[in-house]
């Protein structure tokens, strides 16, 4: 069928052999009737520009004719590449008439940025027209192709081709048109591909033409677009050229098509075979002619040749990447490339009208793998495969037919794909490699073979050729191919490391959308411009163009790493969530590669450049203030969903979280401040002849040191506005500020209150909005930052704060000014409630209202503030600095009462129980409750109340009445405390007394300052004697008052005889309790008498102080050398002469250490048995402290020895027996003894000889042993023992002088013989008064009876009898 000379007979003409006959009558009605020639398409090769040749189907690339063919259209088994052409007529000979109306090309303005970054910025197109954008989101089928050289870029589906100009060039202006071109209808399945196509300058008809490859092999072309856009089916046929490619093997369909002019196309098959398709012959007219191209050339040839060409030569390659033709460098040659999946690399020369040749055949692998194998992860040796190719726009070698390409390969090793792009340069037959740059920045996983598909992965180059653009489909790789200049210091920088890799990049398409790069090409920005421009069309978007400027590789590798870390964190922030988004930056971001550290770095950059408008991707101008700050909003949010992905230090957290609560504070600052804006001139706040603002007013005021200022010169002359724009940071400032600026403002002469009320107004709407949103919002996302939301409480963190700085919410100034200004509201609605008569004007209602409930919000707000601020401190001051903390909390307690509770004063007092009840404050929920109780009384109980309102008064008493029997349910003795606490402080303790609660008793019992009134509940209400009993006692031992002591003593006794008669104790008991409770009183009277004994010295001083002056001066003249005895003697005496209780010791000291004067008046020689009345209070002391009553009775002997003059009685020279006997039982100590033999006391308390006196020393460390002198300073304890020391030497001398040893038991003798004798005195004594009763009785039973007793009196029974020196009657 085809002979090898058949080459230049195959092309059959197409010229339409019918003519119009001419008119054989010789008229002109022909030419009458012939229509106006035409000018031709103003399409000339000038119009165009543009992109590369790319095929895409249906959203995926390499599937324009499918991989199978149809039964019904499988080819014959032979090769036949015939060419059969319908005749038409030529579309140059015979234009179609434009329609009535050009239809515009209606654009989408949408130039939206779809992510971008230092080093390059991706953009959605905006010059895509309507009938693009259908197909691209429509459900039908497409594909699409672009041709950079003209500019334009067509789809296709089964029906049309649509082509548009997608050029912006302001060289080449954009046609008005979008053509839409209806193809020939064929038979088609479901599965079958589609159309494929390109268009090209026709250089002969100075016309775009469009050439069509159907699936089932037939061809189109049309050497007029615009023709055959406005022509309907049949004069398509007419203007175009048409055939068919026959020959193809069964399933072998044309999969790519590339420009191969001035002479034709290159096709390729997926059997791996390359066909040249020529639409002209060699006259220049229209003519299809197809070559396959082998080894040895191009064949055309005839039946013999189809059975062999299929399986021998090069036309046989089973597997190619790529085919592109280089430049065109004449008008009548063009040079081929053809790159195998083996690496096997063709070079074909294509000259017009003649054979094709094959320049050279190269196997690449080897010197690949060479290349390739260092830079690879793996060691072993991998599989190399080549996916595609791109020439460089330039020519980069001296040998003008040398072809210098970048290659992209992969390197399957394991179970992971490297990919590299290899610089190469190919001259007559040899392969030189320039430069290889690894893909390091993605790994294709083993299991995922979609980038080896050549079709599906296409590399562009754009002028000037310094980052190459890899596409694969679903995300492409941006690599940058600059290169160190070599030099001294260049390798310097290499060997220290300073030198950093290539830049790279990688974005992924969004998963969830469905995106494919359908078709994509190369972009000329210009000559002047350094930027490499791609543009893709994206299915379900649009057109997507790439810009990349040079990275710099010099740039150090920590500088780089830092600058790509954060622009990845910002495409993510600013573009992550864009309603265009197009990408998946999520996936660029993985924790694997980047550090927590290198993170959080970034992070916080970004983060303050969004806090102050700096950011690039942040507009500082912005005619919605609300909308700006909401986008700064939005950009914080998703720094964290960024981020959270790391372990980020708490630090880190804490300030990311701090700096999105402070943009939503001011958020709401800015709509309060919008709303103030609003009420300017009806609010009518006038001052230095302007209304203003409080916050515009605050915000002037501010100092710079915390702003940014205003520059009016740089048209910067709204100060709220710029402060919104650049000072968010110290939005804290604005809370505490607006409170200076009310102080300020009154200072500055606006003191009108209703003004004033306005402007604290505005101050509460700054304050609230503020706080409470940052609150609201630390709660509600705490947990979006890492945060547990369990650790947050009322918006509270209750964490440490050990590792915090300070929390701009609760910061010092914040605390202060925000609980002021809830005073200030407060009282602001109490001054303007009732007008005084100066007021001309009065405040509006609900402004009024509204002060009153700003006070109950800032109250609470002030209790926040506070209990954070408290935290805080508490962790950074507690171990060093504990009282401050102590006095905040104390400071804290008290201001949270009185706000709570002074919200009574404005009707409030359901804000205020909420705010109790929320703080657990039972003392000030009590306050509350019993002043609302008081007021709601005092209302009712007036008589201009109306009668519904008491009724409704009546109805909130019993409700809260309700409220505080719930109280002791759920606080239980804590509100007891507080309740039962605030009853007696108001006064009504008849009401605690009688209540039988529970609860009171232990209230009660917790309270041991309330013992006196516990012992009357005991008896009063629980008719408990026994507790009643321990109570008195308890409160006695506590009791200073001595006629207080003395009545509970006795009030102890009664309540023993009470208990004892109702058998709440039994009869041991009752006695035990008797002897401790006589013991006591005992201690009573004996300080009773040491005071009816100093009394008459001290009736002439004025006071307290003058008497215990004048004490010491009568009764301390032996202590001037010992001062801390003569102190413990002071103490001892002022508690005398005020009538308050003296402890043991103290009675004990007072009653040794004084000295007697002789003209104290003494009638019952209390000097004499002062020293058996402390023996006494030693023997009743209840203590189990046997060492402290052993001293004590060592110091009572001690110092009665030391009462007498033992040197002047032992010398009885010239002395009677009778002289020294009455001289020796003058003594303290023989008085002292004898009244001890007297009561007994000595069998309990055996007298201490002289010897047992001196033979313990008294130390401190013995001192304190005993619990007494735990509490006693070392210096106290060191001088008394000093003191004691003292007074133990003058013993020893006494002992030594007067040989006391040796009179010891003769003293003890003679105070027994006079015991004796006083005795018997007694007895007889006693006897005789028996004797006389016996006498009177027997005389009464003779009827006579004594004038004594005559009427019955016994002045013993006297009251006058019972009476201390005071007058107070002696009890017990």
């Amino acid at each position: 069928m085809f002979s090898p000379d058949a080459t230049s007979q195959n092309t059959l003409s197409l010229r339409n052999p019918r003519r119009r006959p001419r008119n054989p009558s010789g008229d002109h009605l022909g030419s009458r009737h012939a229509t106006k020639r035409r000018k031709r398409s103003s399409l000339t090769p000038s119009t165009f520009e543009g992109p590369s040749n790319n095929l895409k189907v249906n959203g995926h690339l390499g599937k324009a004719n499918g991989d199978h063919v149809p039964k019904e259209q499988s080819p014959e088994p032979s090769l036949k590449l015939a060419n059969i052409t319908e005749k038409t007529s030529l579309a140059v000979r015979h234009k179609p008439t434009k329609p009535e109306k050009e239809k515009k090309a209606v654009r989408h303005a949408e130039g939206i940025v779809l992510t971008k970054c230092s080093q390059y910025v991706v953009t959605k197109e905006p010059n895509v027209p309507d009938e693009v954008h259908d197909v691209i989101r429509g459900k039908e089928p497409w594909q699409a192709r672009f041709n950079e050289d003209l500019g334009y870029a067509i789809i296709f589906t089964y029906a049309k081709a649509i082509i548009w100009r997608y050029s912006r060039s302001d060289s080449k202006p954009s046609i008005s048109r979008v053509l839409t071109i209806k193809l020939p209808q064929i038979p088609i399945k479901p599965k079958d591909p589609l159309p494929l196509g390109t268009l090209v300058h026709d250089s002969c008809a100075g016309e775009v033409a469009l050439l069509v490859l159907q699936h089932n092999g037939k061809i189109n072309y049309w050497e007029s677009v615009t023709g055959a856009a406005h022509a309907d089916t049949m004069r398509q046929k007419q203007q175009g050229i048409h055939g068919s490619l026959s020959g193809l093997l069964s399933k072998e369909v044309v999969n790519d098509v590339a420009n191969a002019e001035p002479d034709g196309f290159l096709l390729t098959t997926n059997a791996g075979r390359i066909i040249h398709l020529s639409v002209r012959d060699s006259q220049g007219k229209l003519a299809i002619t197809t070559e396959l191209l082998r080894g040895n050339g191009s064949i055309s040839g005839g039946l013999f040749d189809g059975f062999r060409n299929p399986f021998s030569g090069s036309g046989w390659q089973k597997d190619i990447a790529a085919a592109r033709c280089a430049p065109s460098k004449g008008k009548s040659r063009r040079k081929c490339v053809v790159v195998t999946k083996q690496c096997i690399l063709q070079i074909w020369d294509f000259a017009r009208h003649s054979a094709k040749t094959l320049d050279s055949e190269i196997n690449a692998t080897q010197a690949i793998l060479d290349s390739v194998q260092p830079l690879s992860h793996s060691n072993k040796r991998g599989e190399l495969q080549a996916i595609d190719f791109a020439f460089f726009p330039s020519q980069r070698s001296d040998q003008p037919d040398s072809q210098h390409i970048l290659l992209l390969v992969g390197l399957k090793s394991g179970q992971a794909t490297s990919f590299f792009l290899i610089e190469l340069n190919l001259y007559g037959g040899t392969l030189h490699v320039n430069l290889v740059r690894p893909v390091t920045c993605y790994d294709q996983a083993v299991e995922d073979d979609r980038p080896w598909l050549a079709a599906r992965s296409r590399v562009l180059l754009p002028h000037p050729a310094h980052t190459a653009i890899i596409n694969f489909d679903t995300f492409y790789i941006m690599i940058s191919l600059a290169q160190v200049e070599e030099g001294p210091s260049s390798q310097l920088k290499r060997e220290s490391d300073l030198l950093s890799e290539p830049f790279q990049d990688v974005l992924f398409f969004a998963r969830d959308r469905d995106f494919h790069v359908v078709g994509c090409t190369i972009q000329s920005p210009g000559s002047s411009s350094d930027h490499a421009s791609c543009l893709f069309l994206v299915n379900n978007l649009g057109l997507v163009q790439t810009s990349v400027s040079q990275a710099n590789p010099e740039e150090p590798p920590s500088a780089r790493r830092a600058a790509l870390c954060r622009s990845k964190i910002e495409q993510a922030v600013f573009f992550g969530e864009a309603p265009s988004r197009l990408f998946d930056f999520s996936r660029n971001l993985s924790v694997v590669d980047w550090q927590s550290e290198e993170i959080e770095e970034a992070a916080l950059q970004i983060n303050d450049s969004i806090l102050n408008s700096k950011s690039p991707y942040v507009s500082a101008i912005n005619p919605s203030m609300e909308h700006q700050l909401q986008d700064r909003s939005n950009a914080l949010k998703e720094l964290i969903k960024s981020v959270n992905r790391w372990t980020l230090k708490d630090s880190t957290k804490w300030q990311l979280l701090w700096s999105a609560e402070k943009m939503a504070a001011a958020r709401a600052v800015w709509q309060a401040y919008s709303s103030h804006l609003s009420k300017r001139d009806k609010l009518q706040i006038i001052h230095n002849d302007e209304k203003i603002l409080l916050l515009r007013e605050a915000l002037d005021m501010l100092s710079e040191r915390h702003k940014h200022e205003a520059r009016s010169e740089r048209g910067e002359t709204d100060v709220v506005r710029h402060y919104f724009v650049n000072d968010i940071a110290n939005i804290e400032l604005v809370v505490s500020w607006v409170a200076h600026a009310l102080n300020e403002l009154y200072r500055e002469g606006l003191q009108d209150i209703v003004k004033q009320a306005l402007l604290v107004n505005q101050a509460n709407d700054i304050q609230i909005s503020a706080l409470e949103t940052a609150y609201r919002f630390r709660e509600k996302n705490a947990e979006l930052y890492g945060i547990p939301r369990l650790s947050i409480e009322d918006g509270i963190y209750t964490g440490s704060y050990r590792d915090f700085p300070d929390i701009w919410t609760s910061c010092a100034e914040n605390v202060v000014k925000v609980k002021d200004l809830a005073v200030l509201s407060r009282e602001c609605a109490k001054e303007n409630a009732e007008p005084t008569e100066d007021n001309q004007e009065e405040l509006d209602i609900t402004v009024l209202t509204k002060l009153a409930s700003d006070s109950a919000r800032l109250a609470s707000l002030a209790c926040q503030l506070f209990e954070e601020r408290y935290r805080f401190l508490k962790d950074h001051l507690g171990a060093t600095d504990s009282s401050a903390v102590s006095n905040f909390q104390d400071d804290y307690f008290a201001t949270r009462r009185e706000l709570i509770v002074r919200l009574v004063d404005v009707e409030l007092p359901a804000e205020g129980i909420r705010i109790a009840e929320k703080y657990d404050d039972v003392v000030a929920l009590a306050d509350v409750m019993s002043q609302s109780l008081s007021v709601m009384l005092e209302r009712v109980g007036n008589e201009t109340t109306p009668e519904d309102e008491v009724a409704e008064l009546m109805t909130k008493f019993e409700q809260y009445k309700e409220k505080i029997q719930t109280y002791f349910q759920k606080y239980g003795l804590r509100w007891a405390d507080a309740y039962y606490t605030q009853k007696m402080r108001d006064g009504s303790v008849t009401a605690v007394l009688t209540d039988e609660r529970q609860l009171m008793k232990e209230f009660l019992q917790s309270k041991p300052n309330l013992l006196k009134i516990k012992w009357m509940h005991a008896v009063g209400v629980r008719q408990d004697f026994k507790e009643a009993l321990q109570d008195l006692l308890k409160v006695n031992t506590m009791e200073n008052n001595i006629w207080n002591k003395k009545v509970e003593l006795s009030m102890a006794k009664l309540s023993i005889l009470a208990a004892k008669e109702t058998q709440q104790m039994n009869e041991d008991s009752v006695q035990a309790s008797m002897r401790h409770a006589d013991r006591r009183l005992a201690a009573i009277r004996i300080q009773e008498q040491l005071y009816s004994f100093t009394r008459p010295l001290l009736r002439t001083a004025l006071d307290h102080q003058a008497e215990t002056d004048l004490a010491m001066e009568s009764f301390a003249k032996s202590l001037k050398k010992r001062p801390v005895l003569a102190e413990k003697l002071r103490q001892g005496l002022g508690k005398l002469v005020s009538r308050r209780a003296l402890p043991e010791e103290e009675l004990i000291d007072t009653l040794t250490l004084m000295t007697c004067p002789s003209h104290a008046l003494d009638d019952e020689d209390f000097a004499g048995k002062r020293f058996f009345l402390a023996l006494c209070v030693v023997n009743n002391t209840s203590s189990a402290d046997i060492g402290w009553s052993r001293l004590q009775q060592q110091l009572i002997w001690r110092r009665c020895i030391l009462q007498d003059d033992w040197e002047q009685m032992n010398n009885t020279e010239y002395k009677a027996d009778e002289a020294v006997t009455e001289q020796t039982e003058g003594t303290a100590l023989f008085k002292t003894l004898l009244a001890a033999l007297s009561e007994g006391l000595s069998d309990e308390l055996p007298p201490l000889p002289p010897s047992e006196l001196l033979g313990d020393e008294i130390n401190p460390a013995a001192l304190r042993a005993s619990p007494r002198f735990h509490s006693v300073p070392d210096a106290t304890l060191e001088a008394l023992c000093k003191d004691l020391a003292a007074e133990a030497s003058t013993l020893a001398r006494v002992v030594e002088k007067g040989r006391l040893q040796s009179w010891w038991p003769g003293i003890v003798d003679t105070a027994k013989s006079a015991l004796r004798r006083r005795r018997d005195a007694e007895g007889a004594t006693l006897a005789q008064q028996e004797e006389e009763k016996r006498k009177i009785e027997a005389k009464l039973l003779g009827g006579e009876l004594p004038n004594g007793l005559a009427n019955g009196v016994h002045h013993s029974s006297s009251p006058e009898s019972n009476k201390d020196g005071d007058g107070d009657v002696v009890m017990g």
